[in-house]
């Protein structure tokens, strides 16, 4: 040990003091100072605009605590940094539209648009053009529940508030000027139907049905004006176009835009009801929470509700700027999940009724991938009477579909992001003391989600992982399927189900199926061992957004086994420290979410939420790991969040990158969802000490348990040989990641029939320690189980191999994308074949690329057969070659043509397929060269990817 009595006699001054200091903020660097902090009370401390800047997706419009109505100006038409429909880099705003959401990586919503003007209007080529503005940020004014701005071509000042359901406009015009207000149907996602009317001089209604992210979104609206308008005229717009023959052509075409004439006034105001229900629950809506025209009283109104959301948890802060990112971050935690039903309980299911709520409010818009890790259990805390409403939400959800959300939309479900993630909301709010829902549906609801009936939950479940090579993000579905099933196990246990508690907790050790104890990194399994080459930097399919790196430490129910696993507390703690001492660049594909980072540490996607707290489980020779802890969540604070539009390092992801920060300041994290006890990194803090959030007073402690310690199973041996085909012999390794354990191991060999493979002896069923090692030389089956006292023995982990005469060497192939690397230079020979799903990894992808393959087959030979596998999946561009043609040659010089493939396929299906293009031939030679053509230049223009270039995904080259 190394003794530094200088440190100790510190830490020992610090202990001293925080006896009577445990609930103190993180000290800070110098900063701007108030006199007070009633100065600037938390709602003066709000600043809407950040995270409109950088990648944070947020929006700076007006909108109620969990509002149905998010009333925002959209500066931005598409794009990944407009998902929230503004971005502050930009200078035009083409209108202020109704629904917004709150920091997503899809982008859907802003409906229903109105934008006024003065009649100043443009000639232009599309209907955008003849409204857009350009404003200026020095005339922005946002605060919670309102947002003003001057539309510099119009000359007129726009402000907006909310009720919950409604939104609240206010314009001001130049003395003299008229106004024509304009209402865009058809703005942003695909317009399905619709439908927009008037009644009388003062009422306009209609909806949108629309597909986007939400296949089927729905959204209604009732408007109320404050001063008549004359008519309501549909816009029409003439432009060129360019025929097929390359001709201009003039086109007039009338689009699903409407304005209305209002004349001379001053200013206008107008009162908008929307629903996802009908137009008579938009029309309730907005008489029942507008019913007067005094729009001062609405903001007035907003701002006391807004108040009653950020006083529930105040900090005691000196810093301006820190005043500003706490109040505004916990202002995002306020502004999703969105209200759904409307005024009278009514709402629009999941399955496409109209139901009605009853005795709970209905929400929308669940991302719960991000929101489960530290949003959730947050606002359990603060808000525990919408939590319950929530998980209303979800059970009658289940009740409408047979499944719990993952990803719900508008009463979609998107199917965005992996797991099952209602299931740690509704049990960490359990034990947390909300328990007025029913316990019964809730598992039998959670069980349901668990099991299926998806094909990658079916492998899960028999195969104790997910498969590389059958399933994209195999790995982190394994880890975070293994987490909720936890969650279901402690909530079966809780409610005395022994019979669904034991078959869960085994599930939920299934994590350690896909833990490597050679690399001490998390994996992908594929044909009974990982593959190689493994590189923990690389961004593929196998992880969501993410790479091996940032989901290693990804097993919070069980953090005491994986330290065992890394080889006790002082290697776990080097671990996790080279987490964050990591070179801080990535492989392999771009990926946009891995931001803000440390290492390999990214704070700006939510699987490294909890890494900093795992110091805690981590031991060192010479200081308290808790320091550790403590020092990297402060660097995160001071350096992550800033009070300015680029302040976060990556979408807010309604509300978690809000939540993590305030739960932070308060020294606090939930680093294990289901247990109602957080975390503390403050290494002021002492053992079972009491912390608050707010007036909310709540346990915390360094570590809390975190283990799975009966019906305990073993991992699944792994079995390392080559990929599957091997040429003259191959060395086989099989190991357990459980010290200790013993493998019993069988040896099959195997003979090949047709195309299937048939057993024919087995050659030695043994005992063996982990880590041994063998050669084989014929066609065989390898299976292991592991065995080891006081545990289960493990499931059969099995491994083919396949003896091959295939001396075909790949010479010369196109530049693939670092994206899809099919697995490495020789994918295209390695006789591994890909499914459906390009996300496997085991296609190699090139886009707007003609693609050429230079084979060597060894010798001269005749050659009968050509076959190349292709995939096609035109929903993510992905197209058969249009064309392949086939060269032959005797020196690997002079190439000439034997054969062309067209495809006939048509280019329009949208189901994802492979196929072989075959060729039947009479040639000899020794060298093949292979040239596959894209479909097209680029893709055509009914494709939402129009203009873009066409995908070719290649996989299994086969010479006969």
């Amino acid at each position: 040990m190394i003794f530094r009595p200088t440190y100790f006699f510190f830490v020992s001054l610090l202990l001293v003091h925080c006896t009577s200091k445990k609930n103190s903020v993180l000290p800070l660097p110098e900063g701007k100072e108030i006199q007070s902090p009633k100065t600037l009370d938390p709602f003066d401390a709000v600043n809407p605009f950040i995270g409109t800047g950088g990648h944070g997706h947020t929006y700076p419009g007006a909108t109620a605590p969990f509002g149905l109505v998010q009333l925002s100006p959209d500066t931005r038409l598409e794009g990944w940094d407009g998902c929230g429909g503004y971005h502050y880099s930009d200078s035009i705003i083409y209108g202020f539209s109704h629904t917004h959401l709150q920091g997503t990586g899809v982008p859907d919503y802003c409906d229903i648009l109105f934008m006024p003007t003065n009649f100043k209007t443009k000639i232009a080529d599309t209907w955008k053009d003849a409204y857009k503005s350009k404003f200026r940020h020095d005339t922005e004014k946002a605060q919670p529940g309102y947002y003003a701005v001057h539309l510099d071509d119009y000359n007129i000042d726009a402000e907006f508030t909310t009720t919950t359901r409604t939104g609240i406009h206010h314009y001001s015009f130049a003395k003299g000027d008229s106004c024509r207000l304009f209402i865009d149907m058809m703005h942003r996602d695909e317009l399905k139907y619709y439908d927009i009317g008037t009644i009388g001089d003062s009422v306009v209604y209609g909806y949108r049905v629309s597909e986007g992210w939400a296949k089927e979104q729905h959204c209604y609206f009732y408007a109320v004006f404050s001063k008549p308008f004359s008519e309501m005229v549909q816009l029409d717009i003439t432009y060129s176009d360019t025929t097929a023959e390359g001709t201009k052509k003039s086109v007039y075409e009338q689009v699903q835009v409407f304005s209305l004439n209002f004349g001379k006034i001053d200013d206008l105001m107008i009162k908008v009801g929307i629903s996802g229900t009908d137009i008579e629950g938009a029309k309730n809506n907005l008489l029942a929470e507008a019913p007067h025209w005094n729009f001062e009283r609405y903001r007035n109104a907003a701002k006391t509700e807004w108040e009653k959301c950020l006083n529930k948890a105040r900090i005691q802060e000196k810093n301006v700027d820190e005043l500003h990112k706490y109040y505004s971050a916990l202002y995002h935690c306020y502004t999703v999940p969105n209200t759904w039903s409307d005024i009278d309980g009514r709402y629009r299911g999941m399955d496409n009724k109209i139901h009605k709520a009853v005795g709970y409010t209905r929400y929308t818009v669940f991302s719960l991938w991000d929101t489960f890790r530290a949003y959730h259990p947050l606002m359990s805390e603060l808000e525990p009477e919408r939590t319950r409403d929530w998980i209303h939400t979800f059970l009658n959800m289940y009740e409408e579909r047979g499944e719990l959300p993952v990803w719900e939309l508008a009463a979609n479900e998107t199917y965005c992001m992996i797991g099952y993630h209602s299931v740690p909301v509704i049990f960490d709010a359990y034990m947390r003391g909300i328990r007025d829902f029913d316990h019964q549906l809730a598992l039998d609801a959670m069980v349901k989600s668990a099991t299926g009936p998806q094909e990658e939950k079916i492998a899960y479940n028999s195969l104790g992982y997910v498969p590389a090579d059958q399933f994209s993000e195999s790995v982190s579905k394994t880890l975070e399927f293994a987490y909720d099933d936890w969650c279901i196990a402690q909530f079966a246990k809780e409610l005395g189900n022994e019979k669904v508690y034991e078959r869960f907790i085994k599930r939920a050790q299934n994590w350690k199926n896909v833990f490597d104890p050679v690399t001490k990194f998390m994996r992908p399994r594929r044909n009974g061992g990982f593959p190689e080459p493994f590189d923990p930097y690389q961004v593929d399919f196998n992880y969501t957004e993410a790479n091996s790196w940032q989901y290693s430490f990804f097993v919070p129910h069980d953090i005491e086994t994986l330290v065992k696993y890394h080889g006790g507390q002082v290697a776990f703690f080097e671990d996790v420290e080279a987490l964050f001492t990591a070179k801080n660049e990535t492989t392999g594909r771009e990926q946009s979410d891995i931001t803000g980072l440390i290492g390999q540490y990214a704070h700006g996607n939510e699987p490294s939420h909890h890494a900093s707290l795992l110091f805690n489980y981590g031991t060192t020779c010479y200081e308290p790991s808790c320091f550790h802890s403590f020092s990297k969540t402060k660097e995160i604070i001071q350096n992550l969040y800033v009070n300015s539009p680029d302040g976060l390092c990556g979408n807010e992801d309604c509300g978690q990158m809000s939540a993590w920060y305030v739960l932070a300041k308060n020294n606090l994290y939930s680093l294990l969802p289901g247990n109602p006890e957080f975390i503390t990194f403050n290494p002021y803090s002492v053992v079972n000490s009491s912390y608050s959030i707010g007036n909310h007073l709540v346990q915390a402690n360094e570590k809390i348990q975190s283990s799975i310690e009966d019906h305990l199973i073993l991992p699944l041996p792994i079995i390392m040989g080559p990929q599957t085909a091997f040429k003259e012999d191959a060395a086989i390794r099989v190991y357990c990641a459980e010290p200790d354990a013993k493998i019993i191991l069988t040896i099959s060999t195997m003979i090949v029939v047709g195309e299937s493979q048939k057993k024919d002896q087995t050659i030695s069923k043994i005992e063996v320690s982990s880590g041994y090692e063998f050669r084989i030389q014929e066609n065989c089956e390898v299976s292991a189980y592991a065995t080891k006292g006081g545990f289960e023995p493990s499931a059969i982990s099995k491994a083919m191999y396949r003896k091959t005469s295939n001396n075909m060497q790949l010479l010369s192939l196109t530049p693939y994308n670092s994206q899809y690397t099919g697995g490495g230079e020789n994918a295209l020979i390695d006789e591994v074949r890909g499914g459906k799903d390009f996300r496997a990894g085991v296609w190699q992808g090139w886009q707007g690329q003609e693609v050429s393959a230079v084979i060597d087959l060894g010798a001269e030979k005749p050659i009968t057969t050509v076959t190349i596998s292709c995939l096609e999946e035109i929903k993510s561009w992905i197209w058969f070659p249009g064309e392949i043609e086939i060269f032959i040659s005797h020196d690997g010089k002079s190439f000439a043509p034997a054969a062309k493939i067209k495809n006939e396929e048509p280019t329009n299906n949208y189901t994802p397929r492979t196929k072989e293009f075959s060729k039947n031939m009479r040639a000899s030679g020794r060298f093949v060269k292979i040239v596959a053509r894209p479909a097209f230049d680029s893709i055509p223009k009914w494709h939402l990817g129009s203009g873009n270039k066409p995908w070719i995904f290649a996989d299994e080259i086969i010479i006969k």
